[in-house]
């Protein structure tokens, strides 16, 4: 056994797709899936069970990863041991990012992070804050970037606040009210977050207590979808107020309203599963996010 399978092995863990995974590791398919199979030999188990259409984890391969992630860790803290220059640090950093945010500091961040250290790789996963809080307690991301609501087992920083608007074709009566409250979604086809969100159930609990029944035309991670829909007359969409700014940057000719539901404000938080061991360059990228936040004057 080398290092080399438990890498891979926690790769496809982290994607459950063989062909994105190849992708990902700039290796072809056919090398990681003997890869992997190689391992599971050694071990003498099936660590995933592969079907047509998704790959799944078995309980061994469940019971596998924390074991194979402390030792991917272990080998290569001790393989930077000797590197007492940061600078000279290579290892990847892995982050899970919302799909639909329009999270401005972190961009910005990883920007700065990658002048000051140019040898680190950064690894991003987009996906939703549910399964990003999932990888992240499974040891197979560094950083989950979500609102932690009180979980003790992360530890956060946060980075990031936003309220939220309405999306609506540009002829739409409503674009004629300065703001937009549920009364006056009554009527209309909405489209919104998936349960992935807790933004989500927040949202039909706000109608709920408006006594309405919403008509929810689409349920979706995909802001681009969100927009399309809307663009076209099919209903209406919420999404944070600042990714809402830059809709003409992005090519679409719609216009939003300012929703009056202040309980609607996204929160998010740059979090670390706090029994986890770090590698040498997470702990420095968390000093740096840390910094960043501090010299700009925002809130960690």
């Amino acid at each position: 056994m080398e290092i080399r399978h438990l890498e891979y092995f926690m790769e496809v863990a982290r994607y459950l797709n063989f062909t994105k995974t190849a992708e990902r590791t700039h290796i072809s398919q056919p090398t990681l899936s003997r890869t992997i199979k190689e391992l599971e030999e050694e071990l003498g188990v099936q660590l995933f069970r592969r079907t047509k259409h998704e790959v799944r984890l078995t309980d061994a391969g469940a019971a596998f990863l924390p074991l194979a992630r402390e030792q991917v860790v272990a080998f290569h803290n001790l393989e930077g041991f000797g590197k007492g220059d940061d600078q000279k640090l290579c290892g990847t950093i892995y982050i899970g990012i919302p799909l639909i945010t329009a999270n401005t500091a972190i961009s910005a961040i990883l920007g700065d992070f990658k002048q000051a250290y140019p040898n680190i790789k950064v690894s991003l996963l987009e996906t939703g804050p549910k399964h990003i809080a999932k990888l992240l307690q499974d040891g197979l991301l560094d950083f989950g970037i979500f609102n932690p609501r009180g979980n003790p087992e992360f530890q956060g920083e946060w980075m990031e606040q936003d309220t939220h608007s309405v999306v609506l074709p540009k002829n739409h009566p409503l674009t004629q009210l300065e703001q937009v409250d549920y009364p006056d979604l009554r009527s209309e086809a909405i489209i919104l977050y998936t349960e992935e969100y807790v933004l989500h159930d927040k949202i039909l609990r706000g109608f709920a207590e408006h006594h309405i029944q919403p008509h929810i035309l689409l349920e979706t991670m995909q802001h681009d979808l969100m927009l399309s829909m809307v663009e076209h007359n099919n209903g209406v969409a919420f999404l944070p107020s600042k990714f809402c700014s830059k809709l003409k940057r992005y090519g679409y000719d719609l216009i939003f309203r300012p929703f009056a539901d202040s309980n609607l404000t996204l929160h998010l938080a740059l979090n670390s599963l706090k029994a986890a061991q770090s590698s040498r360059e997470a702990a420095l990228f968390q000093k740096f996010f840390r910094q960043w936040l501090a010299n700009h004057g925002q809130k960690g």
